[in-house]
């Protein structure tokens, strides 16, 4: 009798874990704009994969070849977005004809962690792009903000870059606290029309010249949570499990809720006209950016549909990229078109944002 009371409850763990997988891999197929509340559960899909995983190994070991089946099959049907968070397979392209770029993307967050000062950080910064031929900055300091740092429009110049072209707010006029996206190039680059609704506006097409080969870059930096600081304290307190603290910051867990509900919600809207743009697209794409959103997303899912991630030629690599107070993320990516082909890539680790570098090669078609 008590043998069957926990072969019972072993199975009923087990489905639920298996259902609540699937649930977490799969939730990235329906758009955030329409169902928001789902796309939480993208966070738990790395600890809950990991417990399946364990799970299974349990299961095979106490003989319930059944329950381990389904718990293997529910790992198989969600083993891509596995491998979207932790690269355990070299993946190295076919050799073949091509010019290589070395393309950089990086939020320096207007340097916001420079510890040991922003000159400092500028000269780390000049190590890192000194050989690289295109990069995407976002939140790069403009304004009122730059009097004593970068001038918004001298990036080109600081970094040694013959080319810089950047979004509506990088000059000295736009107001406190504003921050660009910079595109610099070793090529010549051109800003193609803006996108001005407010929604979309910090997505960025251009068109880069690549000795005579046309390519499609588009610098991006999608909606952000916004998080305040006692906002990211509740969410650390809610990994904590800390049912004490947690009542205490009740309305910051509710705001914290209502601000990652709606930017979901327009990281989806925002991810939509990405796509057209992509679509689009009569010669091929490379997209660069913090997307602000995890491998197991709507946003991931939309964008990896039609390109590729650079993050496939990593080895043995979590790759996170986010550097702040919240969980360790992956949200900022290199995507290209299927016709390029990525070489390497890697994450640069200088703690001078909240966000660190990625840096890959790809070579053109």
């Amino acid at each position: 009798m008590i043998r069957k009371i926990l072969n019972t409850v072993k199975f009923i763990v087990m489905l639920i874990m298996s259902l609540a997988l699937l649930v977490c891999y799969y939730q990235s197929l329906y758009p955030p704009a329409k169902i928001g509340v789902l796309a939480f559960s993208g966070f738990a899909f790395p600890y809950l994969w990991a417990l399946c995983a364990i799970l299974f190994v349990l299961l095979l070991v106490f003989h319930s070849r059944i329950s381990a089946l389904v718990t293997f099959l529910a790992l198989v049907a969600t083993f891509s977005g596995a491998m979207s968070i932790v690269s355990f397979i070299p993946n190295t392209p076919a050799v073949t004809e091509g010019k290589q770029l070395k393309i950089v993307t990086f939020n320096i967050c207007h340097l916001s962690k420079a510890a040991n000062g922003k000159d400092i950080a500028i000269e780390q910064m000049k190590e890192l792009l000194a050989d690289a031929d295109i990069v995407c900055l976002q939140e790069a300091s403009t304004g009122k903000m730059m009097q004593n740092e970068l001038n918004g429009s001298d990036y080109a110049k600081t970094f040694g870059f013959k080319y810089q072209v950047q979004d509506r707010y990088a000059d000295r006029s736009a107001p406190v606290g504003t921050t660009a996206q910079v595109i610099l190039s070793r090529y010549p680059v051109t800003k193609e029309a803006p996108i001005d609704n407010e929604i979309d506006k910090h997505l960025m097409p251009t068109v880069v010249d690549v000795e005579g080969q046309k390519v499609r870059l588009i610098n991006c930096h999608l909606e952000s949570i916004r998080l305040l600081p006692d906002q990211i304290e509740a969410v650390n307190k809610i990994q904590r499990v800390d049912i004490h603290e947690r009542a205490k910051t009740k309305t910051e867990i509710k705001t914290t809720y209502t601000k990652m509900n709606n930017a979901f919600r327009y990281r989806s809207i925002q991810t939509d006209t990405l796509v057209s743009l992509i679509k689009s697209s009569d010669i091929p794409v490379i997209v660069c950016g913090d997307f602000n959103d995890t491998p197991i997303s709507y946003t991931y899912r939309q964008i990896t549909s039609i390109l590729e991630d650079t993050f496939d030629r990593s080895f043995m690599s979590i790759g996170h990229t986010y550097n702040g107070d919240l969980p360790k993320l992956r949200i900022d990516y290199i995507f290209h078109s299927k016709d390029i082909k990525s070489i390497d890539y890697r994450v640069n680790k200088q703690d001078i944002s909240d966000h660190y570098a990625v840096v890959s090669t790809v070579m053109l078609p």
